[in-house]
């Protein structure tokens, strides 16, 4: 398929993973979990974002809330966040929890980040965690991310690592693949580990007109508030474009990795918590 069909064929994969029913409620049934888990990522995002209070902030791909909620904390009443998702299900949890939280300096928004609905220079922070993956133009998404952010602004966004280098990852996926190797790929394809190869968003940013473009390798444990088992049934939840591939190994294989993945992360777990291991990058700019 020429340039177009693809982008319209990842456009449609994209629509249809994170707006079904089954995503959605699997984020929410997950969420105070997943929010633990991923600390490590939100800490290190914001801590590269520069935030202060009174500044406005537009999350892209926020999902169930994260990082928005912590965001607003921090700006708190003199600024504002905008929570924009392709998910208007997600959305709802997002903002269920704000107001339980009493958080009333957020927007929760249906948008699509290759069409933002802003005008130009709106936005003194752009972020998105675990969100540029799934972004299936690339380019067009980091066009639009440029025009609403204001001059002297700041963008930051986290990505996950080379699952080579990933135990989170490759504790899970590797037992599956010794017994039957996932489908070969396009490299543009919208997956979890599209951009283990950091490199490539730096170039595109760089590119885009952006300045002071830098990134951050981590290796950090994330803490699973349960036991192996239960993290890879939330990993198979939240990690949607792989769950056909999970999908086609029959019920004894996949005990069978199961019992190998337990084994794997036998060490990590200290009877709350199985702190496993992973990679990922941060990606920070200046308008």
């Amino acid at each position: 398929m020429n340039a177009v069909e693809q982008s319209l064929h990842f456009e449609n994969v994209v629509r249809q993973e994170w707006t079904s029913p089954t995503t959605i409620n699997a984020w929410q049934d997950w969420s105070e979990e997943q929010s633990i888990h991923c600390k490590p990522l939100t800490d290190a995002l914001i801590r590269h974002t520069q935030l202060a209070e009174g500044q406005t902030v537009l999350d892209l791909a926020g999902g169930v809330g994260e990082p928005a909620l912590p965001i607003a904390r921090i700006v708190g009443a003199a600024g504002s966040v905008v929570a924009t998702d392709l998910s208007e299900g997600m959305l709802a949890v997002a903002a269920d929890k704000a107001r339980r939280e009493g958080l009333t300096n957020l927007r929760f928004e249906v948008a699509d980040v290759h069409e933002l609905p802003y005008a130009d220079n709106s936005f003194d922070r752009v972020v998105s965690r675990l969100g540029l993956m799934y972004f299936w133009n690339i380019e067009q998404a980091i066009s639009e991310i440029h025009r609403v952010l204001k001059p002297g602004g700041v963008a930051s966004f986290v990505v996950w690592g080379s699952p080579e280098q990933n135990e989170y990852f490759g504790s899970i996926l590797a037992p599956f693949n010794q017994r039957r190797e996932m489908p070969a790929q396009s490299d543009d394809m919208p997956t979890p580990t599209r951009f283990g190869d950091v490199s490539k968003l730096t170039e595109m940013f760089a590119c885009q007109g952006f300045s002071e473009v830098a990134s951050q390798a981590y290796c950090e444990a994330l803490p699973w508030p349960g036991t192996p088992r239960e993290l890879f049934q939330h990993f198979y939840d939240m990690a949607v474009p792989l769950q056909p591939y999970i999908d086609s190994f029959d019920e004894n294989e996949r005990e069978a990795v199961l019992q190998e993945i337990e084994a794997a992360f036998s060490k990590r777990w200290d009877g709350k918590y199985t702190n496993a291991f992973a990679s990922f990058n941060t990606v920070y700019l200046t308008k």
